[in-house]
């Protein structure tokens, strides 16, 4: 009979029935009401069909009959974590909070990363004390959590404590570099790069000059192509007077490349343009991301490009083939970013609708080449509205000369842009009853 229930049940979930599948499983509870198996399966439909409520009282129920359970725990913790991040990312830092303190209570050996996830929380809701407090018990339990000491640092930085940014920036790579190989997965390069990142940034804020350039060859040394290192430097030279020194992207403005996609093609433009957007209406689309760059507007949440078929597809194809002529035109650069192209990499793209909204000051860390292909722009736009400017001035830089390189770009259907991942960029508001509607991509460099 078990065998063929979840037979039954698999059959079911698979086919889409879900409905039916949940009415099997309660019935099936009613029979083994200490069977943890039913609740597990009977969560998983409720957190597919987005009912979190009820996903999460069929996954402590689960615990609660055996708490000891690798699977239960397994099932219970990432619900918790999965739904935490979903409520952060809609704005619903409170709730988020409330999971991220069930996790700290029974995922003891992970309570560093979870007590830092409260303080995230606190920080996006600008309670910057109770942040500090968080991510200073998470460093308490975990002197060699690097993220806890990055997310302290930035706290720092918002408060305008510099010597307090520079002090923890410090710490932090003090402490990756008494043990390197301690921190050779994927998230701890990502976390050792933000940090080197924000220490060269605390030194360029108490103006220390020397030191600057000294930890500046020490990154060279241990990687050239952090994307957050080669914007800083980029401007930070511009702002001493120096020739820039690390070797991804000397002069990244000069690499800006505009080009159209109806332009020399069959493509019936407002055809295509229906056929995209109704595509894209299979998408969440999430309003005012939580950590994002778009104000008033919405974005979707998952990769656009990932199994893209029908007029996606189309574009998709389309947008490798510039890509490709992108390169060639390049490579014979002087520079990292056209001699060390990624052999390996993913196109990872999204889309976001705007209600007469904007992007803020904003760059591409984990991008090699971004681009942004323009669907629908808003017709009869005044100056610069709905406009894109990229500049080598970005994240709130001390600003000590104003001669920096910026470029303003009016856009129109069809144009597609393209520009290294370091170059800061941002889009100005508009008035206008219609949507402007982009797709925005990156070529990410596989990391393993």
């Amino acid at each position: 009979m078990v065998i063929n229930y979840t037979k039954k049940i698999k059959e079911l979930i698979e086919s889409n029935n879900k409905d039916e599948a949940i009415i099997l499983v309660e019935h099936q509870i009613e029979l083994e009401p200490l069977n943890i198996r039913n609740y597990l399966i009977l969560g998983q439909i409720f957190n597919s069909k987005k009912d979190f409520s009820k996903a999460e009282i069929n996954f402590e129920k689960a615990y609660k009959i055996d708490p000891n359970n690798k699977e239960v725990f397994r099932n219970l913790t990432y619900f918790y974590s999965s739904y935490a991040s979903n409520l952060k990312d809609k704005g619903e830092f409170l709730k988020a909070i409330k999971y991220h303190k069930k996790l700290a209570k029974i995922d003891q050996l992970n309570s560093a990363a979870h007590l830092s996830n409260i303080g995230a929380n606190y920080r996006y809701l600008e309670e910057l004390d109770k942040a500090l407090e968080y991510y200073n018990k998470s460093l308490k339990l975990n002197k060699s959590y690097l993220l806890g000491y990055l997310n302290l640092s930035e706290i720092y930085k918002l408060k305008n404590n510099h010597q307090k940014f520079y002090e923890t920036t410090r710490h932090m790579i003090d402490v990756f570099k008494e043990s390197p190989k301690s921190f050779t997965g994927v998230l701890d390069k990502t976390i050792i790069k933000k940090g080197y990142t924000s220490y060269l940034e605390t030194l360029y804020l108490l103006n220390k000059k020397d030191e600057y350039q000294k930890v500046l060859n020490e990154v060279i040394n241990y990687d050239t192509s952090i994307i957050t290192v080669a914007a800083l430097d980029t401007f930070v030279s511009n702002q001493f007077g120096i020739k820039p020194q690390y070797p991804y992207c000397y002069e990244p403005i000069s690499f800006i490349h505009f080009d159209n996609i109806y332009k020399d093609s069959s493509l019936n433009e407002n055809l295509f343009i229906k056929s995209i957007k109704d595509d894209l209406l299979k998408f969440e689309f999430i309003y005012d991301k939580t950590g994002k760059a778009t104000k008033g507007g919405e974005q979707t949440n998952s990769n656009l490009l990932k199994n893209a078929d029908g007029n996606l597809l189309i574009l998709k194809n389309i947008i490798v083939e510039k890509i490709k002529d992108y390169r060639n035109k390049i490579k014979k650069e002087n520079c990292h970013f056209a001699k060390k192209w990624p052999k390996r990499f993913t196109l990872k793209a999204w889309c976001v609708k705007y209600d007469g909204g904007k992007q803020v000051s904003h760059n591409h860390p984990d991008g090699w080449l971004s681009g942004v292909f323009y669907l629908n722009v808003p017709k009869n736009l005044k100056k610069n509205e709905g406009a894109i400017k990229f500049s080598i001035h970005g994240l709130n830089y001390k600003i000590i000369s104003h001669s920096y390189s910026e470029k303003i770009h009016n856009p129109s259907n069809g144009d597609i842009v393209l520009f290294p991942s370091s170059l800061f960029h941002e889009t100005f508001p508009y008035k206008a009853d219609d949507k402007r509607i982009v797709i925005a991509f990156d070529l990410k460099p596989y990391e393993v």
